[in-house]
């Protein structure tokens, strides 16, 4: 499932959607990252979510911002393997 520029910032101001919201322990592919190129494609599992609303987890270093970064969420890492 894609979490897109448009749709990640509803998620930012608490706004429910027909698709998986990003949760602690659900697992996470970068599309793009705004002024990191470096992490596209990498997959993680998301071990927390800060009061900014900024993703942090196994990826590396730096968090996904949900309006300004690109996304895919799944329920395991095998479901993004292909994606």
């Amino acid at each position: 499932m894609i979490i897109s520029k448009s749709t990640a910032s509803e998620f930012a101001k608490g706004t429910s959607l027909n698709c998986l919201k990003p949760e602690v322990g659900k697992w996470l592919k970068i599309i793009s990252m705004k002024e990191e190129p470096q992490y596209t494609g990498r997959i993680g599992r998301i071990e927390h979510i800060d009061d900014a609303g900024q993703i942090h987890g196994t990826w590396g270093g730096c968090a996904v911002i949900p309006h300004e970064d690109s996304f895919y969420l799944a329920e395991s890492e095998s479901e993004l393997r292909d994606v």
